[in-house]
């Protein structure tokens, strides 16, 4: 007896030693809220070592880290750390968290004077965020400073599609600057095509099927609604069919655009290919190649065209 009831015991501690290791936290409702701390791993080490001794991108690292595991105290006091020692990104970084109120009171007046003290430490997305924070509060004047400092040309810092897309959009409806849709136009194609912004190319395709500063065209705009369709603006998919924008004849310009967009690599261009044979000369076999390379290169539409047509066949 007395040897079951030791053993018991033993047991006991035992789990009570790992629940302490462990350190599980319960919410109200019950369920487990935190599990932590187990030892810090290899990474964390080295940044915390790195960040005590001044380091300024391993304090900020180290915030990146402890933020996605929802450690939002820990996140404050490294990026804080990382702000102090005038690195841009930490000063962003805790801008956001003030903005959001994640693990502390909003704060917008210190929120923007962060993301301004970002964006003297040569961070973009400091300069974007400043701008959007003006912007809202209509003080176009310093939006437009700031969203020209993020957009503009540089080889040393990023460049900030979203910065484009919004003095796009500034031009496009006026708004403290003079309207101009060739501008606005402007901003979109960089934003769109040397930065990715998947906004800017649904906004510039808007300006083709509409005619707002150059003469309409339906391929254009069938081309950037696939564009942004394919950089992850789900409005844009829908919209792909709704001009029936087609490549009409092999030697135009509207043939060799789409074909040089296949052969760097853009499914959109391999699936405007795919429609002039599939729908123009009624050719099945090079058409089910472009859909097939439209599909691998990431088209969606025409991975799910391809399904379509294998069900009506039974395959």
């Amino acid at each position: 007896m007395f040897k079951k009831s030791k053993t018991l015991i033993i047991v006991a501690l035992a789990v009570l030693v790992s629940l302490v290791a462990l350190k599980i936290y319960k919410s109200s409702d019950g369920s487990i809220k935190n599990i932590s701390i187990m030892p810090d791993s290899a990474s964390i080490k080295f940044y915390k070592k790195g960040c005590n001794l001044g380091d300024k991108f391993a304090c900020n690292k180290l915030g990146n880290l402890v933020y996605k595991k929802g450690h939002y105290s820990d996140a404050i006091e490294y990026y804080t750390q990382a702000c102090q020692l005038e690195n841009g990104s930490g000063c962003n970084n805790l801008g956001y968290m003030l903005e959001k109120a994640e693990g502390i009171d909003q704060d917008m007046n210190n929120a923007l004077r962060l993301y301004k003290k970002a964006c003297k430490y040569e961070d973009m997305e400091g300069c974007h965020n400043a701008g959007s924070i003006y912007y809202r509060a209509k003080n176009y004047y310093k939006a437009k400073q700031y969203f020209k400092m993020s957009c503009g040309e540089s080889k040393k810092h990023k460049r900030l599609g979203a910065s484009c897309n919004d003095l796009g959009y500034m031009y496009a409806h006026g708004i403290y600057v003079s309207y101009s849709p060739r501008r606005a136009a402007k901003y979109y194609r960089d934003a769109c095509d040397n930065l990715g912004e998947a906004s800017s190319c649904n906004n510039l395709a808007y300006m083709y099927e509409n005619g707002k500063g150059f003469n309409k065209s339906a391929l254009q705009a069938d081309m950037f609604y696939m564009k942004a369709c394919e950089l992850g603006d789900s409005s844009s998919c829908s919209k792909t069919h709704y001009h029936g924008g087609k490549v009409k004849k092999q030697d135009s310009e509207d043939y060799r655009y789409a074909e040089r967009l296949c052969s760097s690599g853009r499914g959109t261009g391999c699936y405007q290919l795919a429609l002039y044979f599939d729908t123009i000369l009624q050719e099945e076999d090079p058409a089910i190649e472009y859909y097939t390379k439209a599909c691998d290169r990431g088209y969606s539409p025409s991975c799910r065209y391809l399904g379509d047509l294998m069900d009506l066949k039974g395959e």
